[in-house]
Order: structure tokens, then C-alpha cells, then sequence
């Protein structure tokens, strides 16, 4: 089957589609032929070497795929012929666990990560454990789910799970234009909160007006005092919440931008993993900092089912063949891509 293998820790050149052996499930496993596989960010930073995961080379990335069970191995489920979508972990599930028995199976501590624990999705045939995968709702195709599952997933934990945002709230989203940005955005707004998106450049913003911001409500903190604006905006108070998916000097400056009582989550750092915090600010202005990770399976479930109800639109996405895996790497780091890439074969 043909695959794109990572041989060594760099820029997209490290990545080759090539020839690679096939492979068969194990018992409990359901053999799945690809038929979408989104790109993360963690992709990237595997490749590059900067996760600080150690990987055994070559490596195949791809955390989320989608395609149809063709085999299955001594399991009940799936079915051969049904179309599935396999999360980014693949948590234990078990009654045992302390965090998959309380709904947090995100946290569990066996949780396995495809193209990070083990080979991914970019190639044209996986196995999965078979009671990790997840049907797809009926109204959406393969890309359409790759498309939206991590995104609103990881919108739904990080805004209702974790910071707990209510209607009539001031929410302020940086990187706004990536796909889990515009998810951000698209469900802020559903829940009834009054949203600015933070972007990165000009370029960038009419991703965001075309997720139903006003221009009046987007800062390009690329060019402008991204807290000032803040405070600009909403007319010295400060937001009620902030969901942060960049890091860097950007935490930083939305942490300026805070009222009394707020929320910071982070979500992403992939523009600065380590800042100065000045902890009076912290607990003078009564600041929450919340981290929050992934999704549950019950999120993604909520989501997908949203999605295909037509309460949550499929967010921008762009497709390209496997064999241009690099490329999306390029296009993604250079941030010339508008939504999430997907890679189909």
C-alpha cells in the first residue's frame, strides 16, 4: 500500500510517499481503508522535532481518518462496510480507569494517539482498536467529518467543558482564522456570546467576517496592540473570557486584555510555549487559567451529530491527495491555508 513515511526530524522534505507493507488487524482490531485523514498542527511539530516526543524512523503521521471498515477481527463491531472516523486518542474506556468511568476519557492515562503512539493515518489502509471508531452520521461524506470533528470538538470542551462561557459573555479568540479558530468562533456564537476574533494578518480576516464577525469586532495583532484593541472594543471592560490556540506573545497580550473574574484557556501554543505570567495580576484581578485538552468521546459524538443536523456548519476546509502530504505541511506553516487540509488518496 502506498503511506507517507517521515525518515528524519525537518522540514516537509522529510516526508516521502512511498511503498509500504500492508497490514492486517489483530484480534479486537477493524481494518479501515482511508479515505480522509485531516493535518494537525502536532503533524507539523512532530516532523519538525519540536513536540519533544521521541519517535522511532522512519514514522507515519495522521491522527484523524475517516474511510470504510473493510475487515474486522474478532469484534462485534464495526461491520464490514460501515463508514467510520477514528478520533485523534483512543482512550481505555474502561470502568476502572478514574477518568473514562467520570466522562473524562481525554485525560485517561492509556490513551493512545495515531501518528503519535503508533503509524497514522497518511496511508491508504489503518487498524484500529474496533470499539474506538465511531460511525458517521449519515448527512456527512468523509471530508465533511475529518473536516469538522477535531475542530468543534475541540471548540465544545474548550468553551463549555473547560471555561464554561455563557450567552451575553464577551469572548475574545485568537488565531481566529485557523480551523479550530473559526469552530471557536461559529460555536461562540451559537451559545449566545459576543465574540472578537484575533488574527494574524490582513489576509487572514475575511475568514472570520465569513464566520458572521463584524469587522468592527476582529484585530489583526499582527499590526495592532492586540489588548488595546481589546479594551478598545469593548469599551475599557475587558473580556469575560479568552480562548487562546497560539501562545507566545499573544497569551501574553490577551491576558492584558481580561476583566476581573476572567477566563483564560489555553488551547494551542505553537507561537511560544513558555511566557512570563505576573502572578499579582493573577490573583489581584481573580484570573482563571484553564488548560484544556482534546475532547471526549461523548463531545464528539454531540458534535458530529450537530454537524450533520445543520446546527453547526462544516467549517472551511481544503483538500489535497496523499501523495502531497508535504506540500500541506509547506502551506500550513507558511499559513496560506484557509481552514483545515485534508489529505484523500
Amino acid at each position: 500500500m502506498k503511506a507517507v513515511l517521515m525518515y528524519a526530524y525537518g522540514g516537509p522534505h522529510v516526508l516521502q510517499y512511498t511503498d509500504v507493507p500492508d497490514v492486517a488487524p489483530e484480534p479486537g482490531e477493524a481494518l479501515v481503508r482511508m479515505e480522509a485523514c485531516g493535518v494537525t498542527h502536532l503533524d507539523l511539530d512532530v516532523r519538525s522535532g519540536v513536540s519533544r516526543i521521541d519517535f522511532v524512523l522512519p514514522h507515519i503521521l495522521g491522527r484523524d481518518l475517516a474511510g470504510e471498515v473493510i475487515a474486522v477481527n474478532e469484534a462485534d463491531w464495526p461491520r464490514i462496510g460501515d463508514k467510520v472516523i477514528a478520533p485523534l486518542q483512543m482512550s481505555c474506556m474502561k470502568a476502572s480507569c478514574p477518568f473514562c468511568s467520570t466522562g473524562r476519557d481525554n485525560l485517561c492515562p492509556k490513551r493512545i494517539h495515531p501518528g503519535v503512539s503508533g503509524p497514522g493515518g497518511y496511508r491508504e489502509f489503518a487498524t484500529f482498536r474496533a470499539d474506538t471508531l465511531r460511525l458517521l452520521p449519515a448527512n456527512l461524506n468523509y471530508v465533511e467529518a475529518i473536516a469538522s470533528m477535531q475542530p468543534y470538538a475541540t471548540a465544545w470542551h474548550c468553551l463549555m467543558t473547560t471555561t464554561g462561557v455563557t450567552a451575553g459573555e464577551t469572548v475574545l479568540v485568537t488565531g481566529a482564522a485557523g480551523s479550530i479558530g473559526v469552530a471557536v468562533v461559529r460555536m461562540a456564537k451559537l451559545l449566545g456570546a459576543r465574540v472578537i476574533a484575533a488574527v494574524g494578518s490582513d489576509s487572514r480576516l475575511n475568514t472570520v467576517i465569513s464566520a458572521g464577525i463584524p469587522l468592527s469586532n476582529t484585530i489583526n495583532y499582527a499590526r495592532d496592540d492586540l489588548s488595546a484593541e481589546a479594551l478598545r472594543i469593548t469599551n475599557g471592560k475587558g473580556v469575560d473570557a479568552v480562548i487562546d490556540i497560539v501562545g507566545g506573545k499573544v497569551f501574553t497580550d490577551a491576558f492584558k486584555a481580561l476583566a476581573p473574574d476572567g477566563r483564560l484557556c489555553v488551547v494551542g501554543a505553537h507561537g511560544g510555549e513558555s511566557v512570563p505570567l505576573d502572578l499579582l495580576e493573577v490573583f489581584r484581578r481573580q484570573i482563571k487559567i484553564l488548560g484544556s485538552s482534546g475532547y471526549t468521546h461523548e463531545e464528539i459524538g454531540k458534535v458530529l451529530e450537530m454537524t450533520s443536523d445543520g446546527l453547526l456548519e462544516v467549517p472551511p476546509y481544503e483538500t489535497m491527495d496523499l501523495s502531497e502530504a508535504a506540500e500541506a505541511h509547506r502551506r500550513i506553516e507558511a499559513r496560506e491555508n484557509l481552514g483545515k487540509i485534508v489529505l484523500v488518496p
